[in-house]
């Protein structure tokens, strides 16, 4: 008899995942940045981590003024290998982990930021995708008050006295003054 041989499956090794598509600004805030992003191909072997990379992103890096709107990404000139030669300055890692969303805090209002993002699996580290830019709003200042009244109020002395306002045309005094205003913040 004939001997049998058993069916041998070669599967080939897991690769690095493929290099991420750019994350995406959710929300923006004076002080904080919500970014998200989508799973890029495993190439064989499952995410294990992701990392998201911030700095700040200065206009003349970009060639350009800097225009488009406050809080929406704008879109980075140049291609994403002369990014990373030419303006190779190195952020720091803002996230570590396998969530597909991240909100970056503690940043400073009206300020530009550039976000890169990596994924990690047990073949390796992708590639950095390419940036996204998104600037911060800037920081609320409180409205003016409206309706603002001064009045000076006299003190009679002795015991038992009333408060009553000083005659008119009454010099100057270190009275007490009552303010009252509405509005504001």
């Amino acid at each position: 008899q004939a001997p049998t041989c058993a069916a041998v499956t070669i599967e080939a090794p897991p690769e690095k995942p493929a290099v991420p598509q750019a994350p995406t600004c959710a929300a923006v805030g004076p002080t904080s940045l919500k970014v998200r992003w989508a799973a890029p191909q495993d190439n064989g072997a499952a995410v294990t981590r992701y990392e998201l990379e911030i700095r700040e992103h200065a206009a003349e890096q970009r060639g350009d003024s800097g225009g488009g709107r406050v809080g929406q990404p704008k879109a980075v000139q140049g291609t994403h290998q002369q990014q990373q030669q030419g303006h190779g300055l190195r952020g720091r890692v803002c996230f570590s982990g396998l969530a597909l969303a991240h909100t970056v805090t503690k940043l400073q209002p009206g300020t530009r930021y550039q976000l890169t993002l990596r994924a990690t699996n047990r073949a390796g580290t992708s590639g950095t995708s390419a940036p996204l830019v998104c600037t911060t709003l800037q920081a609320q200042v409180p409205s003016a008050p409206t309706n603002f009244a001064v009045e000076r109020v006299a003190v009679a002395k002795g015991t038992g006295g009333t408060a009553r306002p000083p005659a008119a045309g009454a010099a100057a005094s270190s009275a007490p003054v009552r303010a009252e205003w509405q509005g504001g913040e």
